[in-house]
């Protein structure tokens, strides 16, 4: 296995139009699996060194409204619970 295959078979997952998220996370486990096969002696060389992992898009969350803050607080049956919510 060399970079070029991982970068291809990254670009192969991007096409067949598998969200960001989820083309990040095969990566990050084949990176892992590299490392582990370097470091116990399988493989010489890390095929993942030269290779720059897939991007993903930050997604900034909507706030909550004040309706919801209250409907959480409202569902909370303890002291420790409301200040949980309110964390």
């Amino acid at each position: 296995i060399t970079a070029h295959h991982i970068r291809l078979w990254i670009l192969q997952l991007e096409q067949e139009g598998l969200k960001p998220n989820t083309v990040h996370g095969h990566a990050q486990q084949i990176k892992t699996f590299c490392r582990f096969l370097v470091s116990e002696g399988f493989a010489d060389r890390d095929p993942f060194a030269n290779v720059q992992m897939p991007k993903v898009p930050e997604e900034i969350l909507p706030a909550y409204s004040k309706e919801d803050i209250q409907r959480i607080l409202d569902a909370c049956e303890t002291p420790r619970d409301k200040a949980i919510g309110i964390s």
